[in-house]
């Protein structure tokens, strides 16, 4: 790394985004110091994304844009971005986000201090950066992600210092690229929801360390995916989303939890279904019922890739588990 040039990637995956991007883009132009390069992977668009990543080519070191046919899901892209860099350090960066101006040198700093392979930055609500989007997340009861300020809350302690966690939110994370070539990069049959807590699970499994870069602050318009999805989004957040939940735990838990966690999970979403179906929902309903009997046929096959799995499985310690409170279980009840 040099004076004005840090030795990181930039990975923005886009689809249909063009009104966001370059925002985005403009924010990550100004960053001191410079990232390496910048890999825009563009998933399909039939907007303007591609012309808009294109004339701003000229404010940066390297712009490298790799449009691909279809919108392959967001794994996939990321990990065309992870093909394509060539920094030590990969950051992923939504393009419905925007950067500050030391967000690169503030998550390398705490990389650094932690000794990290993995950070999360500060993520702010774009519209009022007084609140939270995500700071983290540690891992609550039958392995579903606990954010560590709820979004939309206003920032406390906790958002101050650094800390470990679990997991990042991917609207603005950053690796170590020889941690994410060891796991093998983003599981591509995770289309939308679970996948980058389906990568921290492995990043786990392998001994690696995740930690809040709070110094490093992007503001983020939560939501843009299913704006950009509207006509799937349903469908992904409520059966993509149950299957891929069930597949995360029965596919990276200690074998001597993963039973009682799958039969947890399974457990937790029927009553979500039932709370959907009482409440007048019922497509929602039904679709949670058809994630979920898709999850238990893929169960044979994930155990399969379990036997075959050369990452170590272990149990999650106390330092990285959410406490069940109160305030938890309401977190729930708004969440579905």
């Amino acid at each position: 790394m040099t004076q004005d040039v840090a030795d990181v990637t930039v990975v923005v995956v886009n689809c249909n985004g063009g009104a966001d991007l370059g925002d985005c883009l403009v924010s990550l132009s100004r960053s001191e110091p410079s990232p390496k390069e910048v890999v825009v992977v563009d998933n399909g668009s039939s907007d303007d994304s591609l012309e808009v990543a294109q004339n701003l080519s000229n404010d940066f070191r390297e712009l490298k844009v790799i449009p691909l046919s279809t919108n392959q899901g967001l794994n996939v892209a990321r990990n065309v971005g992870i093909e394509h860099a060539t920094g030590k350090v990969v950051a992923f960066i939504d393009n419905d986000a925007r950067a500050e101006r030391d967000w690169i040198q503030r998550a390398l700093d705490t990389m650094e201090q932690t000794g990290a392979d993995a950070v999360q930055c500060k993520l702010l609500l774009a519209h009022d950066p007084t609140l939270v989007d995500s700071i983290g997340y540690l891992i609550g009861p039958f392995g579903f992600p606990r954010q560590l300020l709820r979004p939309g809350a206003p920032e406390d302690e906790s958002a101050v210092e650094p800390r470990y966690l679990f997991g990042a939110k991917g609207a603005g994370m950053m690796f170590r690229r020889d941690a994410l070539l060891q796991i093998g990069g983003f599981d591509p049959s995770f289309f939308l929801y679970g996948d980058e807590t389906e990568l921290f699970w492995r990043i786990f499994r392998m001994g690696g360390v995740v930690a809040l870069a709070p110094q490093s602050v992007i503001l983020h318009n939560s939501g843009g995916t299913r704006r950009f999805l509207s006509s799937a989004a349903d469908d992904l957040l409520y059966r993509g989303g149950t299957r891929n939940y069930i597949r995360m735990i029965a596919k990276n838990q200690h074998p001597r939890r993963v039973l009682f966690d799958v039969f947890g999970q399974v457990s937790v979403w029927l009553a979500v279904a039932a709370y959907q179906a009482t409440t007048g929902r019922r497509r929602a309903a039904r679709l949670i019922m058809k994630g979920i009997a898709e999850a238990v046929r893929e169960l044979p096959s994930l155990h399969r890739l379990r036997v075959e799995d050369e990452l170590p499985f272990r149990i999650v310690p106390k330092s990285l588990k959410a406490r069940v409170t109160v305030s938890y279980l309401g977190e729930i009840k708004r969440a579905i």
